[in-house]
């Protein structure tokens, strides 16, 4: 997994992967961040890597919890990281349920294809990294690379080797942002 010197930039997951995930999670006093997600965070930022978060939340389509409510998980877990929406080149919240009219939920591409058209991307050059084969099948559809996280509620270490190929897994986001790093 080589890279051009070109422009790279990560899609990152929310749930599982930067913060703890909490089943249908609309309360911002639950929102509580991974172990060395401030770390791999500061790292992308000092090497000038640029990063979005895509996010499916899928309890807005269901009308268990309202998009203002996602809004303030997200507005707390950036105040924990010391973050604000313009850090991020773009923020996508997929509130599609399951069953729906599928936009931008993953594991559909269209988000990442957004990205592509709108900052002359080069897709080989996109990393998502994200804790679930959803996560993992979004890269696949989008043609892009990914490095899976053993933090949320699916371990890839413990599912068949057939039913993921050509990843890298890491144990934590540092360590993966580490792995990004040795790429650069």
């Amino acid at each position: 997994m080589k890279l051009s010197k070109k422009k790279i930039h990560v899609v990152l997951d929310r749930d599982g992967t930067l913060i703890k995930h909490v089943h249908y999670l609309s309360k911002p006093s639950e929102v509580s961040i991974l172990p060395g997600v401030f770390k791999g965070i500061k790292k992308l930022k000092l090497n000038q890597v640029s990063f979005s978060l895509h996010t499916n939340q899928s309890g807005v389509g269901r009308r268990y919890f309202s998009m203002d409510s996602v809004k303030e998980c997200n507005d707390k877990m950036l105040s924990l990281l010391e973050l604000d929406e313009s850090d991020f080149q773009e923020i996508c919240i997929a509130p599609e349920a399951p069953g729906g009219i599928i936009k931008y939920r993953k594991p559909s591409p269209n988000f990442g294809i957004k990205l592509v058209k709108n900052y002359n991307y080069d897709v080989k050059n996109i990393f998502y990294i994200g804790d679930t084969i959803s996560d993992y099948q979004t890269s696949i559809n989008l043609g892009c690379n990914f490095i899976g996280v053993n933090t949320g509620l699916v371990k890839f270490s413990s599912l068949p080797a057939k039913s993921i190929k050509n990843i890298v897994i890491k144990e934590n986001f540092s360590l993966a942002v580490d792995c990004l790093m040795q790429e650069l």
